[in-house]
């Protein structure tokens, strides 16, 4: 997103330290008063860092909640373990699986895996939503029930580049990919926050890449989430996939040069 469309701000004079602190990192501007020239605000409240529309979808604005939003609401209300998220990632019994979450974004699915037992590294390559990511967790982390059981790390990171410099030691079970679902002609179809989402990201134009460098990372399985009816991500065919009434989890196997990779670093071959 263009630095001149986003600008730090905050609530209360005594969040202005922690505002400007951010503004730092970000490389963004600090605010205070007129907010015209921005399209979005990224404003520390007492309660939390939220991200606040200013010209455009003019209502509400967008925050991570692990504790009490959608995800909280979902780990409280579903057997999770029947989730369809749970079987295309291949969680079975009490087993502990590695998850690169290659596309953060909100991290919900991240929150549920973690909350299946899974360990989860988070990678957002967006630096407005790592920051919103980080203060989520942050919060999600200070609740001792969910620090002391749930494995969640978040690294603000291209997930291509990250994948690419991986050593074959630190490969994941699972490389879990949910790209920018392609783009709507009817703009009340898609909700609000992903339509913020969309503003501060864009598009994913390297999705394809990403998966076909994941394929060479994963020792299990890669997992894409798409949109029920959509065409498979890059007309690449799944090994096999799980539909549900909104969403489509399409697996795909890692390939034979991966599994290669992986399986030579721990049975090395004595010249």
């Amino acid at each position: 997103m263009p630095a001149n469309k986003i600008a730090v701000t905050f609530s209360e004079p005594l969040l202005q330290a922690k505002a400007a602190a951010l503004a730092y990192q970000l490389q963004l501007p600090l605010v205070e008063a007129d907010h015209s020239p921005y399209d979005f605000l990224l404003v520390y409240t007492p309660q939390h860092l939220e991200i606040c529309p200013i010209k455009a979808f003019s209502t509400g604005s967008l925050h991570i909640d692990f504790l009490t939003g959608k995800a909280g609401y979902r780990r409280s209300h579903t057997f999770i373990k029947n989730e369809l998220l749970a079987k295309a990632v291949g969680v079975k019994g009490n087993s502990t699986l590695s998850v690169i979450d290659a596309t953060a974004g909100l991290g919900r699915d991240s929150f549920i895996l973690a909350c299946l037992g899974c360990s989860v590294t988070l990678l957002e390559r967006s630096p407005v939503m790592a920051a919103l990511l980080e203060d989520g967790l942050q919060r999600l982390n200070a609740v001792q029930e969910y620090s002391a059981e749930l494995v969640l790390s978040l690294i603000h990171t291209n997930a291509s580049q990250y994948l690419a410099r991986l050593d074959p030691l630190s490969y994941p079970d699972v490389i879990y990919l949910d790209p920018m679902y392609p783009h709507r002609t009817k703009s009340a179809l898609v909700k609000k926050e992903m339509r913020i989402i969309r503003e501060i990201v864009g598009e994913d134009q390297d999705a394809e890449q990403l998966l076909a460098i994941a394929r060479t990372r994963a020792k299990k399985r890669i997992v894409v989430k798409r949109p029920r009816l959509a065409p498979a991500l890059g007309q690449q065919v799944a090994d096999f996939s799980y539909s549900g009434k909104q969403h489509r989890f399409d697996v795909y196997l890692p390939s034979v040069s991966a599994l290669l990779t992986h399986h030579s670093c721990f049975n090395p071959v004595n010249i």
